[in-house]
Formats: C-alpha cells, sequence, structure tokens
C-alpha cells in the first residue's frame, strides 16, 4: 500500500460462525485511506492478500462483542 490506511473504517465481511477460528472466508470489503480516500476494489484485494490475518481478527472480534 502506497498510502496510509485509516483501520478504523475497515469493514470485514464474508464472517460465518462455523469457520471458527479460522474464518478463511472474511475479507475486508471497505476501507479509507488516511486521506480519506476510499480504496477501490484493487485495493482492497491487495490489502486483504498482504495482511490475511486483519479480517480474521475482525471477524473474530465482531463474534465476541
Amino acid at each position: 500500500m502506497n498510502k496510509p490506511v485509516n483501520y478504523k473504517s475497515l469493514m470485514v465481511d464474508g464472517v460465518d460462525s462455523k469457520d471458527y477460528p479460522d474464518f478463511t472466508d472474511s475479507y475486508i470489503c471497505y476501507g479509507l485511506f488516511c486521506d480519506e480516500t476510499e480504496m477501490t476494489s484493487e485495493e482492497l484485494d491487495k490489502f486483504n492478500e498482504t495482511f490475511p490475518e486483519i479480517p480474521r481478527e475482525m471477524a473474530f472480534e465482531s463474534l465476541i462483542n
């Protein structure tokens, strides 16, 4: 990623409690950069490939909250 990501803006999708604890189907579906520009689908794909642990952590957190 060439621009810093606003991690608070990230939204996760594909969360399935049956997939616990791996959450292999979860992915980041929306996010903003720190300059408030929206991430494109290509940028989201690259983010998900580069940081696969982030959607998994967010999926886990979404189930306990």
